[in-house]
């Protein structure tokens, strides 16, 4: 029996797994492989991408806002900033970030204990326990902050 089959080209069909998908990893990266040129089906270049449209000047009708933050949010955030700070061992800019939670909530008790805890990393002991005092004078309750009085001491 004749086969008729020309092997000078070569469906996809009748190729392989193995060669399918090396055929595709060759394509993904970019690599011409010439014993796989026969084979080989390559995709059109991209075509070029669109100019941008330029960015439309903010009018009377604009629908954005401008967020504005209280103090207190300001606090939150600069806290919780400090927190990751804190967490990430970069004690002067955590100690930075509850000034500033400080500065914008001067009451924010957990902001003295933990700028306190940062002190006390720094090895600012004096600074340490006036924030673990003011900590205690806005919460007379909090252990934490008595405790940090004697590590300080």
């Amino acid at each position: 029996m004749k086969n008729n089959m020309s092997f000078s080209r070569i469906l996809p069909t009748q190729l392989s797994v193995k060669r399918i998908v090396t055929l595709w990893l060759f394509a993904a990266i970019g690599i011409t492989a010439p014993h796989y040129a026969k084979s080989q089906v390559t995709n059109p270049a991209p075509a070029a991408a669109p100019a941008a449209a330029p960015a439309p000047k903010p009018g009377p009708n604009d629908t954005v806002k401008t967020v504005v933050q209280t103090p207190e949010q300001k606090a939150e955030l600069s806290y919780n900033k400090g927190i990751a700070d804190y967490a990430k061992g970069d004690y002067t800019t955590a100690a930075a970030d509850f000034t500033d939670a400080l500065t914008n909530k001067p009451d924010f008790e957990q902001a003295y204990l933990n700028r306190g805890n940062t002190k006390l990393k720094l090895k600012d002991n004096q600074g340490a326990l006036t924030d673990f005092n003011k900590a205690i004078i806005l919460s007379s309750s909090d252990d934490k902050a008595y405790f940090g009085i004697g590590q300080a001491q």
